[in-house]
């Protein structure tokens, strides 16, 4: 008879203390291991601050006016916008527009590096990464038809609900104090880049915006595919009502030279309406190919929507810069919108506020009806612009580089003649 020897398996004693020992050795060395992934994450992003500092100081006394500025001086040696996020979780890139230096700090803004960096009390940082945190304002749910926001992290969680849908269609945005959004991006639109609600904003200031992106692709009014809705503030009003009252908007930059539809408040009026009234706009670019302005883009649709401007209306030290043209200081594209400025006391422009080309060969030329571009005898703020020949040229590719096309070709400025222009 030959005796089987039985095979001896783990008990479960034996079990438990393997999986304790592995729970410890796990306890100790994930901690571990996630620490150095952190400082070699941070290290990583120390490493791209320098650069970033070693590219702008090579510049030397080249001064910058706006971050769109750093972000050429970046580009023209190899660094692009995907090198400006952080790898480390819930820190941020900062550009200092007083020492002209990038900064790195951890989420709540102290700075890591430079390590002997001291902040001007007169300086604004700008985010290179585009975003900040959010803050949920103490009295704010999902059905409130008001709220008031201390802080740019309040502002920015509420802006979130509207995006995603989570606010109230019909809701009142008071601003207390100034609100520094530390160049975030802020535009306000409900999907594509339109925007169908009821908001008002009211009061304070708001300042150290920045937008790159267009909200909207599509086909244009002459059958080419584009990108469209570029602003600092609100996308396409559609079909909702947008009121702006007593707000000072500061450091506010946009730019996007392949979009058409682009301001500094307002990328388009279409189908819906606007109230913009006693509003100070400084020290704020736009830059995109058409359709640019620093109220409002663009409005089309006659009888769909409108305009109101109301009080005074106050442009210190702001730059509208077009590539294509059919572009104006104010409103970009005029075209058979319904403008109301009986309200409208006066526009002062402060400070070399102007509109130009940007970086392109057409020149300024004149309108089929002998209009200059820009401020047209210092009343109309609608424009035109031609090739280097002289000649209308549009429809040359996709993202119409090389000139504007007006569809009803005529010139809609007789809305201002009545309004006092103050310089």
């Amino acid at each position: 008879m030959f005796m089987h020897k039985s095979k001896k398996g783990f008990t479960i004693v034996e079990l438990v203390i393997v999986i304790a020992v592995i729970a410890i050795l796990a306890a100790v060395l994930i901690p571990t291991f996630s620490n150095l992934v952190k400082k070699a994450n941070q290290s990583a992003d120390i490493q791209a601050a320098r650069q970033m500092n070693t590219v702008l100081a090579a510049e030397g006394a080249v001064e910058k006016n706006n971050i769109f500025e750093v972000y050429e001086a970046l580009a023209a040696n190899g660094m692009t916008a995907k090198d400006y996020r952080p790898l480390t979780t819930d820190h941020y890139f900062f550009w200092d527009d007083v020492a002209d230096r990038i900064v790195y700090t951890d989420k709540n803004y102290q700075v890591l590096f430079p390590t002997d960096f001291e902040k001007d009390a007169k300086a604004n940082w700008i985010s290179l990464n585009a975003k900040i945190p959010t803050t949920k304002p103490a009295s704010y749910t999902s059905g409130n038809t008001s709220v008031s926001v201390a802080t740019a992290e309040e502002l920015a969680y509420v802006i979130e609900e509207i995006k995603d849908g989570k606010a109230n269609d019909t809701l009142a945005i008071t601003i207390n104090g100034d609100l520094d959004m530390k160049g975030a991006n802020l535009t306000l639109h409900s999907g594509n880049g339109e925007f169908a609600d009821t908001i008002s904003i009211t009061g304070g200031t708001l300042k150290n915006v920045t937008t790159i992106d267009a909200s909207r692709t599509g086909t244009g009014g002459e059958g080419n595919d584009g990108i469209y809705a570029v602003s600092g503030v609100f996308g396409n009003v559609t079909s909702g009502t947008v009121t702006i009252s007593g707000v000072t908007f500061e450091n506010i930059h946009v730019k996007n030279t392949h979009a058409s539809g682009a301001g500094i408040l307002l990328s388009g009026v279409v189908g819906g309406s606007v109230v913009i009234e006693n509003v100070t706009i400084k020290n704020s670019t736009v830059i995109a190919h058409r359709n640019v302005g620093a109220l409002v883009g663009y409005a089309s649709d006659a009888g769909k929507n409108s305009i109101k401007l109301v009080g005074t209306i106050t442009l210190d030290n702001v730059q509208v810069q077009t590539v294509g043209g059919r572009s104006g200081l104010l409103i970009g594209n005029l075209n058979d919108i319904a403008l109301d400025v009986t309200g409208l006391t006066k526009i002062v422009l402060k400070n070399g506020s102007s509109y130009t080309m940007y970086k392109c060969e057409q020149n300024t030329g004149t309108s089929p009806a002998g209009k200059a571009l820009g401020l047209q005898n210092d009343k109309a703020l609608w424009s035109w612009c031609y090739d280097k020949n002289g000649k209308e040229d549009y429809n040359t590719d996709k993202y119409f580089y090389e000139g504007a096309y007006a569809t009803n070709g005529t010139v809609k400025s007789t809305a201002f003649d009545s309004v006092t222009i103050e310089k």
